[in-house]
């Protein structure tokens, strides 16, 4: 009796450091997942910044051709 307490009690041992290592496991599976979406919303984010100051210059571009353009319409008038 005593003899299958202590294989009980081993067994859930084992059973419980079996679950605890699974979920280590898991949890660090998701700590390098979420580390590599940051990464790619850093990198998403510096995009951005440079998609939206070509736009600036690209419309800063378009304003001053429209300005020339006023300018050749006045003087072919």
């Amino acid at each position: 009796m005593i003899r299958k307490n202590r294989i009980l009690n081993k067994f859930k041992e084992v059973l419980t450091a079996e679950k605890h290592a699974f979920k280590i496991d898991n949890l660090k599976q998701q700590l390098t997942s979420n580390t590599t979406l940051w990464e790619q919303l850093a990198e998403g984010e510096k995009r951005e910044k440079i998609l939206k100051q070509e736009i600036e210059r690209a419309q800063q571009e378009i304003a001053t051709q429209e300005k020339i353009i006023e300018r050749l319409k006045d003087d072919i008038k």
